[in-house]
């Protein structure tokens, strides 16, 4: 495959509304010159007509010497690469300055694949070669011509869209202001009429760059339907997330009711069985103060009935031995029994 400097997409500028992506990838495959991977065509109005800008993204050159010659011509900033599809009817082909390719612009863009290509091959080898169509060169070119040493190609510049003839780059407001100039000088040429190269120079400078704002702005206007046609299908997607999220959320209200229900019964039953447990303390509690309470009468019964424990001493009075307590009562030691009250002052025992 020979040197292409990466030419991977090409323009036509003024493609007559009846023809289509299909009509245009064939023509350039049926004259060996490339597989196009897709076809953007972009309608204007032009002199009451409708006419498209054509932007060809190129999949892969042919390895034929019609498309070298095409891609040398293309590459030539003085000559103009014609491709003739039918008859004397030809379409003037270019490299595209206009963006970098890379576009899909909805309804507007065709996408083709390889096996597209290889059905056509096989319809093609059944053609026989006057029914082939050709590629028109203007001027005489030589073929072993080397544009990888004389051109100043220029890739596509988004700052700077719009292409000048002697292949400068504008901005979109630089060109209109160029555009207008050229109509102010064109106007006083015309008036003052001047005739001759000057004003041919002037006039084909002023269409080519009304032709390049128009397809400039074609482009743009298409880029932001395109852009329009995403977002309303954004909309679309997130109101289908937004209607299952809705049915979601009604479902997840749907158990949240069914968990409040049971809950709800299980708390019921939980509090009977409460208050059954506090009636039931309540009762146990009426029993615990009751035998509490006959508990400490029969105590203080047997407390009362027991023997009141008193501290005496053995003490020898006459010739008889008593227990004396700290108050002087005297107890028989044997029958422990109460006998008398001691008097110490008197020394004498007052019986009972």
């Amino acid at each position: 495959m020979f040197e292409t400097m990466s030419i991977n997409s090409v323009m036509i500028s003024c493609v007559k509304g009846q023809y289509s992506q299909e009509y245009i990838a064939n023509v350039f495959w049926r004259q060996h010159i490339a597989k196009v991977s897709s076809i953007t065509l972009m309608p204007y109005l032009k002199n009451g007509g409708i006419y498209n800008i054509a932007y060809i993204s190129i999949d892969e050159w042919c390895d034929s010497e019609a498309s070298y010659n095409f891609i040398n011509r293309l590459k030539a900033p003085s000559n103009e690469a014609r491709l003739v599809h039918y008859d004397d009817d030809w379409w003037p082909v270019e490299i595209n300055t206009h963006n970098d390719g890379n576009m899909n612009v909805g309804s507007y863009t065709q996408t083709f694949t390889p096996d597209y290509f290889e059905y056509k091959e096989d319809k093609t080898d059944e053609c026989s070669e006057d029914d082939a169509t050709e590629i028109y060169i203007a001027d005489e070119y030589e073929y072993d011509y080397d544009y990888r040493y004389d051109y100043d190609f220029k890739e596509f510049d988004a700052e700077h869209p719009i292409n000048g003839l002697g292949n400068e780059r504008y901005r979109p407001e630089e060109a209109e202001a160029r555009l207008k100039m050229l109509r102010e000088l064109w106007t006083n040429a015309y008036n003052r009429k001047v005739v001759g190269e000057c004003l041919e120079e002037i006039e084909e400078e002023l269409s080519h760059f009304d032709t390049q704002l128009r397809m400039h702005y074609a482009l743009k206007e298409g880029q932001v339907l395109y852009d329009m046609g995403r977002k309303d299908a954004t909309i679309s997607e997130l109101t289908g997330k937004l209607s299952k999220f809705e049915a979601n959320v009604v479902n997840l209200n749907e158990q949240l009711r069914k968990i409040e229900n049971n809950l709800t019964g299980k708390v019921s039953v939980l509090e009977d069985e409460l208050r059954l447990a506090r009636e039931r303390v309540a009762e146990l509690d009426v029993v615990y103060q009751t035998q509490k309470a006959a508990d400490e009468k029969d105590a203080a019964e047997k407390d009362a009935d027991a023997p009141a424990k008193v501290t005496v001493t053995r003490t020898q009075i006459g010739c008889k031995t008593y227990f004396k307590s700290r108050t002087n009562i005297l107890y028989d030691c044997i029958t422990k029994e109460e006998v008398g009250l001691w008097d110490p002052e008197t020394k004498t025992i007052t019986f009972r």
